[in-house]
């Protein structure tokens, strides 16, 4: 296989990998046409590729060489505990299973050498679309794309604009913290429109937290070193940025505010928060291995009660406590290591973790998979470094 032929095959099966998700980005009909089979055999890819080129990758020994079997093995125990627990079907639910099989995804990248950029490149292009249909959507009021509509009937609005929820938010803010720090390094014109577009992108996701990490990374990225920037740029980046959020903010901001003061949905979280943590530990069995998913959850949701909302503590729920322990340990690694590793990498891992008590940056499929490319390109740069190439040696 050709080199340009590999990337270009590569570009495009992430792409398919991003749609599939993701539900075909929200479409509202995908359900229609996309069966469950197909479902499940596009989620086997990754697994499938990994056992076709075993003999590559079991011998595996970087810096995710024990996280990523975890990530794998994990979210298929919790099934199984489910069973024991619950008495539920271990596989009524089959989200969990396609988390353990995204994460095979890491095997495939390292048995052909996926590059950086064809990852990159994969995900602007599903990124650009998505924001394609979001503009159209909001001009046209015409809706083919909204994944909320999959549970809720009723449109929503958040400062005089419709929300809807196309693709992945994540690989959204992804996208743009990765354009964001390549403007910043060089103000080329192309990664200053592709700054603007992906932060109009992420504003139209219209959600608080969202809004709130995407910020806080931009501020950050002022302090974290990365390659060397013109410290001219740098000066007028930042004032560029304090004085645009103090000229705009009322008019795109004030309003997530004053909703966030008076919306009984957004403190219900911390009541989610609490109630899971204290569930996951009612159980000896379950704190250790998890409860699982499963529709037994379903009588917790006329009280506002959702294990999505409850970040960290609800995925704890699902998957154990080693399941939030391991997220840690994840986040640790990659500072611990933090010379060499690019700006965008450290920002999306900062962002995601200030959200992690609302939402872990994997806690469905979709994000799984902007999770574990992002751990793969991190592992491109700590496996070479000085410091740890001998450590990681093959």
């Amino acid at each position: 296989m050709s080199r340009s032929f590999k990337d270009v095959w590569w570009i495009a099966f992430i792409c398919v990998f991003c749609i599939f998700s993701t539900y075909g980005l929200g479409f509202i009909g995908w359900d229609l046409l996309v069966s469950k089979y197909q479902q499940y055999f596009l989620v086997l890819i990754p697994m499938i590729l990994t056992l076709i080129n075993f003999h590559s990758v079991r011998g595996y020994n970087g810096v995710w060489k024990s996280i990523i079997p975890y990530m794998i093995i994990m979210p298929f125990i919790s099934c199984i505990s489910k069973l024991l627990i619950l008495g539920e079907d271990a596989f009524s639910i089959m989200y969990p299973i396609y988390i353990s099989l995204t994460f095979f995804m890491f095997y495939a990248y390292s048995a052909y050498k996926v590059s950086e950029s064809t990852i990159i490149n994969g995900f602007l292009i599903i990124g650009l679309i998505t924001l394609v249909i979001q503009i159209y959507q909001q001009i046209t009021g015409v809706v083919y794309f909204d994944l909320f509509m999959r549970f809720f009937t009723q449109e929503s609005t958040r400062n005089d604009l419709s929300r809807y929820q196309i693709g992945c938010p994540y690989l959204q803010l992804f996208c743009f913290l990765y354009v964001w720090d390549k403007a910043k390094e060089k103000m080329t014109p192309i990664y200053l429109v592709l700054t603007a577009l992906f932060g109009v992108s992420v504003y139209l996701y219209l959600t608080r937290q969202l809004l709130a990490i995407a910020i806080a990374a931009i501020f950050i990225s002022f302090f974290i070193n990365g390659k060397k920037q013109s410290k001219k740029i740098w000066v007028v980046s930042l004032i560029l940025l304090i004085y645009g959020m103090y000229k705009y903010w009322d008019a795109l901001f004030s309003n997530f505010v004053t909703e966030t003061k008076t919306d009984d949905g957004f403190f219900i979280r911390f009541v989610s928060i609490e109630f899971f943590f204290n569930q996951t530990f009612s159980n000896i069995f379950g704190t250790i291995f998890g409860f699982g998913q499963s529709s037994y959850e379903e009588r917790w949701y006329s009280k506002g009660i959702f294990a999505s909302d409850a970040g960290i503590s609800g995925d704890m729920y699902h998957y154990g406590i080693t399941w939030a322990i391991v997220y840690l340990v994840q986040v640790y690694k990659i500072f611990k290591v933090h010379k060499g590793i690019p700006v965008y990498i450290k920002l999306f891992v900062i962002a995601t973790f200030i959200n992690c008590i609302f939402s872990l940056p994997y806690h469905a499929y979709d994000q799984a998979f902007i999770w574990v490319s992002m751990l793969y390109i991190e592992s491109l740069y700590v496996n070479k470094s000085p410091k740890y190439s001998r450590r990681y040696e093959k």
